[in-house]
């Protein structure tokens, strides 16, 4: 059976084990033993130096960037690496959590009814070059023919 680098690194220090130790037993980095700690909240971040923290980031950073065996494994651990490196120094994508669900549906009528809008502003537009290039940039539908009785 295997057992994820993440879930080996959380079992052994759950049992009590230092980062050094489990990087011994595992074997791996250290610099991944406490990625992975510090990720899961296993290590709060204040308990470093700011030396051990330039010396974890070096390692990660060489982690993330150097290619021991092109294995699938390896790449999603530098996938992850560079991720949280990433993270770290742009801050975490903005929490959509809290933003409206948009389904298809939705998106379509929100297009629509933009849509709309711009096509009345543009029929507003009294200068007649002006809106010959908006209509050019948005698809104006032509106005629908009508049908005379007894012509077609």
């Amino acid at each position: 059976m295997l057992v994820s680098l993440d879930l080996q690194i959380i079992a052994l220090a759950r049992e009590g084990l230092a980062a050094e130790e489990i990087a011994k037993a595992i074997p791996c980095e250290l610099s991944v033993v406490d990625f992975t700690l510090r990720r899961t909240g296993m290590i709060q971040e204040d308990e470093i130096s700011d030396d051990e923290f330039e010396e974890i980031r070096k390692g990660l950073l060489n982690i993330a960037t150097t290619v021991v065996e092109d294995s699938v494994a390896e790449r999603a651990v530098r996938a992850k690496v560079g991720m949280f490196l990433y993270e770290r120094k742009k801050g975490k994508p903005k929490d959509f959590s809290k933003a409206p669900a948009v389904n298809i549906e939705n998106l379509n009528l929100l297009i629509a009814s933009s849509h709309e809008r711009v096509l009345k502003s543009v029929k507003g537009i009294s200068d007649d070059s002006i809106r010959r290039r908006v209509e050019s940039a948005v698809e104006v539908p032509a106005e629908p023919q009508t049908k005379v009785e007894g012509t077609g």
